[in-house]
């Protein structure tokens, strides 16, 4: 009969517990075989659901910088097109 461990104190360091085979972690898919080869932990599966969102917040009422400002102006395209199509699905 399988005995799940005590949980670790959240103090203690999550690589250490893992790599001792005592817990579990989520990462990135992205970066599944570094972190497999770094650390010597393998992957359980993938969350298909899950996503993260990145916020470029700025104090400038312009943005100057190139790769920001089309990273904004995709962003603005696809709520807009989100927008439009949940409206014409009505």
């Amino acid at each position: 009969k399988y005995k799940a461990p005590p949980l670790a104190p959240a103090s203690a360091n999550p690589r250490s517990t893992c790599q001792a085979g005592r817990g579990v972690f989520p990462a990135p898919t992205v970066v599944k075989q570094q972190i497999t080869e770094k650390y010597g932990v393998q992957a359980l599966g993938e969350l298909e659901q899950v996503r993260e969102r990145y916020y470029a917040i700025s104090p400038e009422r312009k943005i100057t910088h190139s790769a920001v400002a089309h990273i904004v102006e995709n962003a603005k395209k696809a709520i807009f097109r989100s927008a439009t199509g949940a409206r014409n699905a009505e």
